[in-house]
């Protein structure tokens, strides 16, 4: 299973939408868990960094709020696998 670290959104909004941005972050994330950052290299000029994997719906729901939103990057860490052969020997007499 992959569990949220971190993720940086790009939300291609110019400056004048920082305030409404910061206002549904504050609403929606955990608090001291997220920051907003400059971003002059591309259309837009902010990014919206987020940590933890209590956030990952909160993380879906600002992508839903803001659609042209980019993921720039994203880190995860893999807290647990599935023993395929054990979980399909579960099923042999279905």
């Amino acid at each position: 299973m992959r569990v949220l670290q971190k993720i940086v959104l790009h939300p291609k909004l110019e400056n004048e939408s920082r305030l409404d941005v910061r206002n549904w972050c504050e609403d929606n994330f955990l608090p001291d868990s997220w920051q907003i950052t400059s971003n002059y290299t591309s259309h837009g000029c902010f990014n919206i960094i987020v940590y933890g994997r209590k956030n990952a719906s909160a993380v879906s729901a600002f992508i839903l709020s803001f659609p042209e939103v980019q993921v720039v990057e994203s880190k995860y860490n893999v807290e647990a696998t599935i023993d395929e052969v054990t979980f399909n020997k579960n099923f042999e007499y279905i």
